[in-house]
């Protein structure tokens, strides 16, 4: 019992030291000893946070070239990296971005940076150049789409680069040089679209015979220098998914046709808005067009086909896809043949020399946007057209006079929109002329700047907008009522 009182007392007098001890430091020596712990440069920091030391107080603001508080400079890019899956290098994952001039590491841990992810660069506005290394072999969807202030990508003479995904440098609209490397096998959808300064070799004069690729996606050079400025030479030429055009030694000839391959196809939009193109040949083995594939072409006079090719043919010189009887293309001397059954989306858009067109009875339909933008000045549908489709004659601003006959029973949205010299209107059909309800509410535009309208003769004078706005006149043609809009 003793020997337990005696420790109990013991631990008293220890407690009580103690306490004396801690009631002999201040608050502002706490605060001190908080400041100045040492931070391995002889100074203190404020680790308390309280600004009551005798430490550093006052932040320092970093210079470009100072490290800030992590040991990173302020201008030194950030990259991250991934292992490949088989781990032979590294993919480019993500950037952070605090320089304009990106040159993208090589290696990283001793093994090669192989691949740029998707979406790594996109939408940047700091970038202004990038550096690419040989060591990459493919770069990623959308990895550089939006950075609308990049004008320069560097490729070494050595790269590797093999891939260049969908949209991966999509509206780049500032990008000016970055010569293709010629080991570059595959190019996405909308590669390089809307990159306006763009013409693939820093060369405007350069020929792109080098190339072999497996695959272009559609539009993959759409609204660049290369197709704007016509530079186009050369011979390209692509796989098994292939298009291939020649320009010939004298004139302007483009041949699309590759004979090392079984089948080939011409993709999507290849030649869409190529301008200086005054003709085209499409070779035997070419078994697919895809759509637009030569629309837009504003210099393009003669379209033809070899003999021998199962899929496609030129008559009339028009483009034809033999098993549906589609006109995929025409010209300004074209004339639609009798076995055409369909005339395909934007067949003959913005063409600005083309004025009048005759539409052969065996017509059945007329796809969307197959005239717009065009110099139509007037236009005969045939009885066999039911529906005049989306767009037909958008913002055909020269088209004065059109014939709706009695077959047709639904005009869709805007096909006559923008069409501001269309003031004759020819009405056949009772379904047509009985939604002319009002100026802006008759079908798609038909009536929103018609001064003269003919209704076939038995025809109820059914639309309340021409009854309120029109007077009957004196007909200039045989088998209809004319109508004079009221001044």
């Amino acid at each position: 019992m003793k020997k337990l009182l005696k420790v109990l007392l013991i631990s008293i007098l220890v407690i009580a030291f103690s306490l004396t001890l801690f009631a002999c430091v201040t608050p502002e020596d706490q605060g001190d000893q908080n400041d100045q712990t040492d931070n391995g440069t002889g100074e203190g920091t404020d680790l308390g946070g309280d600004n009551l030391g005798g430490g550093n107080d006052t932040p320092i603001t970093p210079t470009p070239d100072s490290p800030d508080k992590d040991g990173i400079s302020t201008t030194e890019n950030i990259f991250v990296f991934e292992e490949n899956a088989q781990k032979t290098g590294f993919i480019l994952k993500a950037v952070t971005v605090k320089s304009g001039t990106v040159v993208i590491p090589s290696d990283n841990m001793g093994k090669p940076v192989v691949a740029i992810a998707p979406l790594v660069f996109y939408s940047n506005d700091t970038l202004v150049e990038v550096t690419i290394p040989d060591t990459v072999e493919s770069i990623g969807e959308r990895a550089f789409s939006a950075c609308y202030n990049l004008t320069t990508v560097n490729f070494g003479a050595n790269s590797k680069l093999k891939t260049i995904g969908n949209r991966a440098f999509f509206n780049c609209e500032r990008l000016e040089s970055g010569s293709l490397p010629v080991s570059v096998k595959e190019i996405g959808t909308e590669a390089f679209m809307n990159c306006v300064e763009y013409s693939v070799s820093d060369s405007q004069s350069a020929t792109l015979s080098d190339y072999t690729f497996d695959k272009l996606g559609y539009s993959a050079f759409h609204n660049t220098k290369w197709l704007n400025n016509n530079t186009l030479d050369g011979d390209i030429r692509i796989g098994k998914c292939a298009y291939a055009f020649t320009k010939a030694e004298q004139g302007q000839t483009y041949e699309i046709e590759y004979t090392q391959a079984d089948t080939l196809t011409i993709a999507e939009k290849a030649l869409y808005g190529a301008k200086a193109v005054t003709s085209v040949r499409i070779g035997a083995q070419i078994t697919y067009i895809g759509e637009k594939a030569l629309c837009n072409m504003p210099d393009l006079t003669a379209i033809t086909v070899d003999e021998g090719n199962a899929y496609y043919a030129s008559v009339g010189n028009c483009l034809i896809e033999k098993a549906t009887g589609r006109v995929l293309a025409g010209v300004a001397d074209s004339v639609i043949p009798t076995t055409a059954t369909a005339i395909g989306r934007e067949a003959f858009a913005f063409r600005r020399d083309i004025t009048s067109l005759t539409i052969s009875s065996s017509v059945k339909t007329i796809e969307p946007n197959a005239f717009e933008g065009s110099s139509l000045t007037s236009i005969t549908l045939p009885e066999s057209v039911t529906v005049i489709s989306e767009r037909v004659f958008l913002d055909c601003a020269n088209l004065q006079s059109i014939h709706i006959k009695s077959g047709v029973t639904e005009i869709k949205s805007a096909a006559f929109n923008g069409c501001t010299s269309l003031k004759e209107v020819i009405i056949d059909s009772e379904a047509i002329l009985e939604l002319c309800i009002g100026k802006i509410t008759s079908p798609a535009g038909l009536m929103a700047y018609a001064e003269t309208v003919y209704v076939k003769e038995g025809m109820e004078a059914s639309s309340p907008y021409l009854i309120s706005n029109f007077s009957v006149a004196q007909s200039d043609k045989d088998g209809y009522i004319k109508y004079q809009i009221n001044k």
